[in-house]
């Protein structure tokens, strides 16, 4: 039984001492791909409340079930609102049902009614915003997710992990009588409250928060409220009393946080001529209390007595002229799913999306992170959520991550995407994982290997060679685990840049398109390594190290040719790690002496001059069995007529 040692292979491998038997494959067990495995938490319960009337209604919700979907849970419980149930009820159905999740699909007046029936309970809110203002989730940080597409800010919603805030709680007698109700960023009254009133649904859905300017600026000059705040009697043109403080274009209302235990009372009362402007300064000065026009203070509770009745607003809801507004906080009320506790600023996946979800749920939700450019935090969420799984999860996971395409493969995920320190950590826990066992990685040259194009002129460029699909699709699927479901095992390893963007990685994925190869990722070179050997053969062999410290567990079966570096790359891994590369085949595109491929086939490097003869060879050294062995050779039979060569012992290929 063989053994690999992970320390003696020096490279990525420095420092991580791990050496263990190779296992046959009947003791490694598989799950497929939408499979739960045993010890996973229960799926959770996820409900969706949503307000129809906005356009991204329909695809947020659309785009909820697809995530949940793949995360293997349980389909959600969607319920709309309507204007006489504008959502407490909703989420108390949503409660009743079992639910640990509500996703809110809706602005400010939506969220808040739901708030109001979770405050209090552990079920975690979570916030679509699709609204007109969207202060609740613009306060909570999450304005930078919708920015990167409603993909993104679903998944946020249903995998980011609770966090507390407070609730601002308000009671006022108004004309219905005493009224309780409950806010998430603002309670105002006076002016700010009549331009709510103003404003028409139509022209929010239209405008968004620009529909309240033209409002706000025909009321600036107007008289204040004779009102009296916690006692001080006054005439301000508005009161708001803020739990959170961020207002559209950048601005702070007031220094609120909605975890600090307390709100803020900001009275506005500007001379019209002159003191807006230090209002308006007083935007991006939230934490000076005093402003000539505007002046602040943080309390626990306010109350708020017109002389006469004065129309007020709860986060954007009108309510009317009141008599009364009483406002208190109730701190750490309310679980909200938030990518920047105010504990931190990194994002934190709920760990039971780890222990709950399928493999190909994880790598949805990584992948779904990554989308438009992953922040500093985000990757370090990431690389915690993959530090949390752990065995047979953990390679499900790994192997369905690398089989992303389009520069998302593992390889650039770890090397390309995390910091040093992440990929430190994430490598150690990939050797510490590893159970190696008699699986291939095959790893293949594209240019003059699978397709003729530089050094090659027996056929047109581009010409897919015969039998070398045939031999890559029996190599990847030969190996001891049997699992040929399983995506991730061939790589193409090219000295071809992947240009900005993975342009020319996707280039050249696309060559691939429809000649049944397996679930396959591309490593790609430099520009400067197309011109020097020197540098393509470093580049190739750095690759195919790389390829070893993310599947430590597998042994590497290489293809290439001899038009550039790659029986150099071949040979010098064999020297290096005999016991990880375990053959080598090089296609004979140029003239190769009889002295040279006896020295090759002694370093275990094989020349071969069409790939039924690597089939051969393989077959040999019992990498493929003897019906895949045929299979390639009729490929390459039907393929290429054979012409004798001049000395009659070896078929050369028709030009």
């Amino acid at each position: 039984m063989n053994s690999i040692s992970l320390e003696a292979m020096g490279g990525p491998f420095v420092g991580v001492n791990f050496s263990v038997p190779i296992l046959p494959h009947d003791a490694i067990p598989r799950t497929q791909n939408r499979t739960r495995l045993p010890g996973m938490d229960t799926s959770p319960q996820l409900a969706v409340v949503v307000n129809p009337v906005h356009a991204l209604s329909s695809p947020a919700v659309r785009a909820t079930r697809e995530v949940v979907a793949e995360l293997g849970w349980p389909a959600p419980l969607v319920l709309s609102t309507t204007p006489d149930s504008p959502g407490a009820e909703q989420a108390r159905e949503a409660l009743a049902a079992g639910a640990t999740r509500v996703v809110v699909v809706g602005g400010d007046g939506t969220v808040r009614q739901v708030a109001d029936a979770l405050a209090g309970t552990e079920c975690v809110l979570g916030i679509v915003p699709t609204g007109t203002a969207n202060l609740a989730a613009r306060n909570l940080g999450l304005a930078q997710l919708t920015r990167k597409g409603l993909r993104h800010a679903v998944t946020a919603a249903v995998t980011t992990a609770g966090d507390h805030i407070d609730v601002g709680r308000a009671t006022w007698r108004g004309t219905e009588g005493l009224q309780r109700g409950t806010f998430l960023v603002t309670a105002g009254m006076g002016h700010d409250a009549a331009i709510i009133q103003d404003v028409e649904s139509a022209d929010k859905e239209r405008h968004g928060w620009r529909a309240y300017v033209r409002p706000a600026l025909a009321r600036a000059a107007d008289p204040g409220w004779p009102v009296t705040v916690d006692g001080e009697e006054g005439e301000p043109w508005s009161v708001l009393v803020t739990n959170s403080g961020a207002i559209p274009w950048g601005l702070g209302v007031s220094s609120a946080r909605m975890d600090d235990g307390l709100l803020q009372v900001v009275v506005v009362d500007p001379d019209p001529l002159v003191e807006w402007l230090t209002v308006a300064l007083a935007g991006v000065l939230p934490q000076v209390p005093r402003l000539p026009g505007i002046r602040r203070h943080s309390t626990a509770t306010a109350t708020l007595r017109p002389d006469s009745p004065a129309p007020a607003h709860l986060d954007g809801d009108p309510l009317g002229e009141v008599w009364e507004l009483t406002c208190s906080v109730e701190p750490a009320a309310l679980w909200v799913a938030r990518p920047h506790p105010a504990r931190d600023s990194s994002p934190a996946l709920d760990p039971h999306v780890l222990t709950s979800a399928t493999p190909a749920g994880v790598v949805a939700v990584i992948r779904s992170l990554r989308e438009g450019g992953i922040t500093p935090a985000e990757r370090e969420a990431v690389t915690s959520a993959l530090l949390a799984l752990q065995g047979e999860h953990f390679q499900e996971v790994k192997y369905l991550l690398n089989s992303g395409g389009d520069g998302h493969d593992l390889e650039h995920f770890v090397y390309d995407v995390l910091d040093a320190g992440q990929r430190r950590r994430v490598l150690d826990h990939i050797a510490a994982q590893a159970v190696p066992h008699d699986e291939l990685r095959v790893l293949s040259d594209i240019d003059d290997t699978f397709k003729a194009n530089l050094h090659d002129r027996r056929y047109d460029r581009g010409t897919v060679y015969p039998g070398v699909v045939e031999l890559l699709v029996a190599l990847d699927r030969s190996d001891a685990a049997g699992d040929a479901s399983r995506p991730g095992d061939l790589t193409f390893v090219t000295a071809r840049p992947a240009g900005p963007r993975d342009l020319l990685e996707r280039y050249s994925a696309k060559g691939f398109t429809g000649l049944g190869l397996p679930a396959h990722t591309i490593l790609t070179g430099t520009v400067r390594g197309l011109v020097d050997r020197g540098r393509m053969r470093d580049g190739k062999v750095r690759n195919m190290r790389r390829d070893a410290a993310l599947f430590p567990e597998c042994r590497q079966v290489f293809l290439g040719d001899s038009g550039q570096a790659d029986a150099e790359v071949a040979l010098e891994v064999r020297r290096r790690w005999p016991d990880h590369l375990t053959a080598a085949f090089i296609h004979c595109v140029t003239e190769v002496d009889e002295a040279t491929r006896e020295r090759w086939r002694a370093a275990g490097v094989h020349p071969v001059d069409d790939w039924a003869q690597a089939a051969r060879v393989a077959g040999q050294l019992g990498l493929i069995d003897t019906a895949a062995v045929q299979r390639v050779e009729a490929a390459v039979a039907a393929g290429v007529p054979a012409l004798a060569d001049t000395d009659g012992t070896r078929p050369v290929p028709a030009r």
